[in-house]
């Protein structure tokens, strides 16, 4: 688990959501689909990595050794020296940013007290709501800590979206598939219909 001081600014602003009034609904969904198509991108020919799996590990990396926003803002730009070119290397915490909020399956920050493990959901309080706690997390910062979060669900519609019609075919064979039905003769322990046995096997 991880302090809420401990971490840059940014590693917050992945889990909050753009509200800027000047772009549709329509537009957010452009971005989205551009986002998640990038995600599988390699970052530059011949690369193994993908963007998406590069961008996720530099949050790892960060949030593991607590990296200042001023740090990793320096950061970004020494790994895409290291990079061939063209590549999609984010250059900016912005990019880093953006990217992780236009995606279908955005992070949460699930926060809770480290002191009576009081649990807060997804909004960062400023004390603990437990009567026999009370921290202030305003004069204790160490004392709030999060987890990160990435919803199964959205996971789960992305994985069937991915995979198109065949999604459609598996989860409808079990209602359209013809079952055999077989009729036990409960007094002699046999079943009328049986089907036939593969060579090899004893009735």
């Amino acid at each position: 688990m991880f302090y809420a001081d401990n971490f840059p600014d940014f590693v917050e602003m992945l889990a909050e959501e753009e509200t800027d009034g000047k772009n549709t609904n329509e537009e957010c969904n452009n971005d989205n689909e551009s986002s998640d198509d990038n995600s599988n991108q390699h970052l530059y020919l011949g690369c193994l990595l993908s963007l998406g799996i590069s961008m996720l590990l530099v949050v790892v990396f960060c949030v593991g050794y607590a990296l200042s926003g001023i740090t990793l803002a320096d950061f970004l730009p020494l790994i895409e020296l290291h990079c061939l070119l063209p590549n999609q290397c984010a250059k900016s915490t912005k990019l880093l940013c953006d990217f992780f909020r236009k995606l279908k399956s955005p992070l949460e920050l699930h926060y809770y007290c480290s002191s009576c493990q009081e649990y807060f959901g997804t909004q960062k309080p400023r004390c603990c709501s437990n009567a026999a706690c009370l921290s202030n997390f305003e004069k204790k910062r160490s004392e709030l800590h999060y987890f990160i979060v990435i919803p199964f669900t959205n996971q789960l519609k992305a994985i069937i979206r991915g995979m198109g019609d065949s999604a459609h075919e598996m989860l409808s064979h079990h209602t359209s598939r013809k079952k055999k039905i077989f009729a036990w003769d409960i007094s002699s322990c046999k079943r009328n219909g049986n089907p036939p046995i593969p060579d090899g096997e004893h009735r």
